[in-house]
Formats: structure tokens, C-alpha cells, sequence
């Protein structure tokens, strides 16, 4: 069976649409908005992305530390032999 109804993936995405919206309202003088806030939609998908991995490099710098000082301690032991 093939599936006839496959997304192509087509399409303005939310944040584009947001976007869109955003600068349609200020050009109209509905909000009067800074133009940073205006595209606001564009730059938050990045600031999520950069929050994320700068968490996941905060919660896993330990953890390496800690391994790579493992292995360091194995290394001098079996140096010790």
C-alpha cells in the first residue's frame, strides 16, 4: 500500500506565520511594537536552541570531567604496576 496523503512539507512554518502576522500589525499602526519585538518569532527558535545546548554543555561537563579524571587515575595506576 502506498500512502497517497504524505506531507511534502510545504509550507510557512508557525514562526513565519507569526512573523508575518506580527509585521502585517505593525504596518498597519494596530501595535506599536519595536521592530525587535516585531520579529521576535524569527530569533526565539535560535535563543531556544542556544538555551538547550548550553544547558546540556552545563549538565555534561561534569560528568566528562569526572570520566576523563577516571581514566587519567586508571592510566597512573596501571603505571604504578
Amino acid at each position: 500500500m502506498s500512502d497517497e496523503h504524505a506531507s511534502t512539507g510545504v509550507g510557512v512554518g508557525f514562526y513565519a506565520a507569526l512573523t508575518i502576522v506580527f509585521i502585517g500589525l505593525k504596518l498597519a499602526h494596530v501595535v506599536e511594537w519595536s521592530w525587535l519585538v516585531v520579529f521576535t518569532p524569527l530569533w526565539l527558535p535560535l535563543g531556544l536552541v542556544l538555551v538547550a545546548a548550553a544547558s546540556v554543555a552545563l549538565i555534561a561537563t561534569p560528568f566528562i570531567a569526572w570520566a576523563s579524571l577516571r581514566q587519567h587515575q586508571r592510566q597512573r595506576a596501571r603505571e604504578r604496576e
